[in-house]
């Protein structure tokens, strides 16, 4: 016949099941941290202890002039409220998947956390603590969010690059990329073309007089002139400051 009694009796060993975390750390930190280090030190240990930040859930507490903390894996109910009311006066026991651990204070006043041995006989005079606290994730929705971006931007890129190394290399590998380059001549570009119209002048007394770089068309341009006629317009000019010299006087 269907006992319902006995259903709902041994419906909280079932639930108790449910919330057991796979593994769990709690502990203390002295006055002189701020809170932001304490939430940075813990995410460290999470990832040290637990090899994941992924599933795991946490609470710190201000307690005896510090912080106290809890970090579980597994598992987003927490036993710390419950332990910091009563610790002082009593230890308590705290089940994993994989172990038990002895939740005390020190006697410094500081909380801690030892883990037991299986053949341990003395642990039924402690009390055996419950996960009812309401824990915050260690990983936040909108890291899961940036992690997913990164994710979706890298595997655009990826099928970018194999889109046009397909393109170019298998579709059409006789067609090669093009990029634009420009036209204008540049300074060494041209020192070529001077060179060579510096030999060729006509006679040794030419040289060149200018060298023109019109920005409009993009293109050089140059002149040359006699030696004697050099030297003809320095006479002409030290002529002329002769002159205005004398007037001045």
């Amino acid at each position: 016949m269907f006992n319902k009694s006995k259903v709902t009796k041994e419906m909280p060993d079932i639930q108790e099941q449910i919330v057991m975390p796979i593994n769990s750390r709690v502990g203390f930190y002295e006055s002189g941290i701020k809170m932001k280090e304490v939430k940075q030190a813990i995410r460290t240990t999470a990832q040290e202890q637990f090899g994941t930040m992924a599933g795991v859930y946490y609470k710190i507490q201000k307690f005896n002039g510090g912080y106290a903390y809890e970090i579980h894996q597994g598992c987003d109910k927490g036993i710390l409220s419950h332990v910091l009311d009563s610790v002082s006066e009593k230890d308590f026991i705290l089940k994993t998947n994989h172990a038990k651990y002895k939740i005390f204070m020190k006697s410094i006043g500081h909380l801690a956390m030892l883990k037991l041995r299986d053949n341990d006989t003395d642990t039924d005079k402690f009390e055996l603590v419950e996960h009812k606290d309401q824990l915050k994730p260690m990983l936040s929705t909108g890291y899961g969010f940036l992690k997913f971006g990164i994710t979706l931007f890298i595997a655009g890129l990826i099928a970018f690059i194999s889109g046009s190394v397909y393109k170019y290399l298998v579709v059409n590998s006789s067609q090669s990329i093009v990029f634009d380059k420009t036209e204008k001549a540049t300074p060494i570009d041209y020192l070529t073309t001077l060179q060579g119209i510096n030999r060729n002048l006509p006679r040794k007394g030419e040289y060149l007089t200018y060298v023109k770089y019109d920005k409009n068309d993009g293109t050089w341009n140059h002149n040359s002139q006699k030696v004697e006629s050099l030297k003809d317009d320095i006479k002409a000019e030290t002529k002329d400051v002769a002159t205005n010299k004398e007037e001045s006087e």
